[in-house]
């Protein structure tokens, strides 16, 4: 099951590969302070819709139709990162027990199960569809931190993260 430190470090690492070129350093800031919108998608959990109210492509969709009808930069750029954010989480959600993708349209639970197996040779598995909504199915997939190792692993990788952004451009102030 995909948890907290890989809902934020997978997207994170994600968009420090992808952003070069002009005003890097201005584009670094915004990366890193819409960073909670990547675990943003699991506040459904406190409405007992867990991975169904704002796990869904729509929610995504509201960030890029921000980019497109703004022509500030600074909004455009942030609107972005937003649906990258919020977009990863509900992908590896899908790979991790599913998502009520269609949600309010459709409450069915979409998945995606892929895996490699090395028992005695190798195979692959991969499987999809979608399943019927239920609570048994949510309290099982209720958990957003699943191990205190990931938390560890958080706290190490967004402290490095967070070195290596005040090392870099801390002594670039550049221009939007």
């Amino acid at each position: 099951m995909a948890d907290c430190a890989f809902h934020i470090l997978l997207p994170l690492l994600a968009m420090f590969i992808v952003t070069y070129g002009n005003n890097t350093g201005e584009k670094m800031k915004y990366i890193i302070i819409l960073l909670p919108l990547a675990l943003m998608p699991d506040l459904d959990h406190f409405f007992f819709m867990h991975r169904m109210l704002l796990h869904n492509i729509f929610i995504p969709l509201i960030f890029i139709i921000v980019s497109i009808l703004f022509t500030n930069p600074r909004v455009k750029f942030a609107a972005r990162v937003g649906a990258v954010y919020v977009a990863s989480h509900i992908i590896l959600d899908l790979f991790s027990g599913g998502v009520a993708l269609l949600y309010p349209l459709s409450h069915n639970i979409f998945f995606i199960q892929a895996e490699l197996l090395f028992d005695k040779g190798f195979s692959c598995v991969l499987d999809w569809g979608m399943i019927p909504y239920s609570i048994e199915w949510a309290l099982a997939k209720g958990s957003v931190m699943t191990s205190t190792s990931s938390a560890a692993i958080l706290i190490v990788g967004l402290s490095v993260i967070c070195i290596m952004y005040r090392a870099r451009y801390s002594k670039h102030q550049e221009k939007w």
